[in-house]
């Protein structure tokens, strides 16, 4: 349940698909209510989205049947991801999704499968052809199920992942994709709330501004209330 954007965010979407051009396969762990499912349809080859949850994979049978490249798996994405995967050669996108988020999402019992993802993604994918992104980086802080940021990048080291964060999404890939994500850094929300956060000082100023002048005029129309 993104931060930044609900889904993948489309500015990290953008830079996936000039990285992984002209086309790619596409894995979503975490269909939820298919928002990013239905958008990988729209650009990736063919999509497979996996969820834990009886209930979202069988609201998602209703709606799938309209995108003819995408395919559901429903069950633990840990077990089924690695026997998703395309072959070798093929680029693929892999957006990791499948945590707990409150509510009425699933996987409250196992918060976060992620590292039991990784382990069945990272040995049979190479950095070159593939990208990986792992939503909600925030809860990477090494408590209630989450693993620890810091292991994370270390286990993505070991199979020589680079990684990087953009939009709350740890975006991991070859140092030559995740260039082309610096490149557009400019087209994210986060660069959006920095350059407001950089002018907040200017906006504040101008809202005491106008909040005095809104009082001082009305204090000058309602001179003869006040007076009384």
């Amino acid at each position: 349940m993104g931060l930044f954007w609900k889904g993948i965010p489309d500015s990290v979407l953008f830079s996936a698909r000039i990285a992984l051009h002209p086309s790619f396969f596409a894995i979503e762990t975490g269909t939820f209510k298919g928002k990013s499912a239905k958008r990988l349809s729209t650009v990736a080859e063919h999509v497979i989205s996996i969820d834990s949850d009886r209930s979202f994979y069988e609201k998602a049978l209703k709606w799938s049947s309209k995108f003819e490249n995408l395919s559901l798996r429903h069950g633990d994405s840990a077990a089924l991801i690695g026997s998703v995967l395309p072959a070798a050669q093929i680029n693929c996108l892999i957006w990791l999704d499948a945590h707990f988020s409150g509510g009425n999402t699933a996987g409250e019992l196992q918060p976060c499968p992620l590292l039991s993802e990784l382990l069945q993604v990272l040995p049979s994918r190479s950095a070159s052809n593939t990208i990986i992104l792992v939503d909600d980086s925030r809860g990477l802080i090494g408590t209630a199920g989450w693993p620890l940021l810091s292991d994370l990048i270390g286990l993505l080291r070991e199979y020589e992942f680079s990684s990087i964060i953009i939009d709350d999404v740890l975006i991991a890939s070859s140092k030559g994709s995740l260039s082309i994500f610096v490149e557009n850094y400019s087209k994210s929300r986060t660069f959006s709330f920095e350059r407001l956060g950089g002018r907040m000082s200017l906006v504040s100023g101008l809202v005491r501004t106008l909040g005095f002048a809104t009082n001082t005029a009305f204090k000058i129309k309602h001179a003869k209330f006040f007076s009384k």
